[in-house]
């Protein structure tokens, strides 16, 4: 079978067929690392591929690589959120730039 272009045909049949192919395994991807929160970015990775799919070179990655690049860096935000959050609760809700001593 070819590869999927994924810029070309109608976005909901080129992405019903995207989801249908790697939504489990980006699931089962995303799960071991965040646990319940997995299908939030599974829903996210679809949602900002379609968004920027006139930005997928099919002479770099395939569909798959794509996706899970699009995951992994969706996955590194919701690490950094949650750390801020928890910085931010550490340190009584003041701002980075409260916690920061002048030199």
């Amino acid at each position: 079978m070819a590869p999927l272009d994924v810029r070309s045909g109608d976005p909901a049949t080129v992405f019903a067929s995207l989801f249908d192919a790697h939504a489990s395994g980006l699931h089962r991807y995303l799960s071991r690392r965040v646990g319940a929160v997995a299908g939030d970015l599974v829903a996210e990775t679809f949602l900002a591929g379609m968004a920027s799919r006139e930005g997928y070179d099919q002479s770099k990655a395939d569909p798959r690589a794509w996706l899970y690049g699009i995951a992994t860096n969706l996955l590194r935000r919701h690490f950094r959120q949650e750390v801020r959050g928890l910085c931010d609760r550490e340190s009584g809700g003041r701002g980075h730039h409260q916690r920061v001593r002048p030199r």
